[in-house]
């Protein structure tokens, strides 16, 4: 996508469906549950054009109901693979992303959410802390949306050679302009943090930041994420 997707307000309805991307079993390859076997769910349309971004969210899109992902997903896991990760483009955009996940944990399943942080749905109040869910924000923007804050389980900044700050090591750049912006920082206790080197599709300037994620996380007590499915070479 690469910043030239279109930008989608959030619905404040759900209309019965949910377009969704994709529908695929895979390993887990970045941050929480890194290298186990998940299912993923990929969401389309997006809030926010981020100009790093290598994720296709915008072609080949289904209108799914929520029986129809249900059934996807038993078709496509792993029998003995109880773990479900939603991401996209933005989950938060589309107003069936509470209904789904309340359904999904009714089945016992595990969720993880991947968001940028900006959105929220107050319908999702009561579930935000079942034991089963799970919220990745990765920072985009200068601020995290305030009813999101409490319920994030963990953080993944994506890191660039040359563009952190030195206090902390976290980015300084915004995703979406390149210009001089200190992204959202996490708000409260201790967080669990995890870095990962941004893909600008350059071995070079891959391997240096490889090289700066391994000494922020030394340095700041972060985790190192590693996008291993890509090293794996499966989706």
């Amino acid at each position: 996508m690469f910043g030239k997707n279109q930008v989608v307000n959030q619905e404040q309805l759900f209309n019965g469906s949910i377009r969704i991307k994709e529908i695929f079993f895979s390993l887990e390859g970045e941050a929480f549950a890194s290298g186990e076997p998940i299912t993923f769910i990929r969401f389309a349309d997006c809030n926010l054009t981020c100009t790093f971004c290598d994720t296709d969210f915008s072609t080949n899109i289904r209108a799914m109901s929520i029986a129809n992902i249900l059934k996807r997903v038993e078709e496509t896991r792993h029998k003995d693979c109880r773990l479900i990760s939603i991401s996209g483009g933005e989950p938060f955009v589309q107003a069936g992303l509470p209904q789904l996940v309340r359904k999904l944990l009714a089945d016992n399943f595990e969720v993880i959410i991947e968001t940028n942080g900006t959105l929220w749905f107050q319908e999702m109040n009561d579930i935000a802390n079942h034991k089963n869910l799970r919220i990745c924000c990765s920072p985009k923007t200068g601020k995290i949306n305030k009813s999101l804050v409490k319920n994030i389980s963990h953080y993944k900044y994506i890191v660039k050679e040359g563009e952190t700050r030195e206090i902390d090591g976290l980015p300084n750049v915004s995703a979406l302009t390149g210009n001089e912006i200190l992204l959202a920082r996490p708000e409260g206790s201790f967080p669990v943090i995890y870095v990962q080197p941004m893909d600008e599709q350059d071995e070079e300037k891959n391997k240096a930041n490889l090289a700066h994620a391994t000494k922020l996380a030394l340095k700041h007590c972060y985790r190192l994420s590693v996008q291993i499915h890509k090293i794996a070479g499966v989706p």
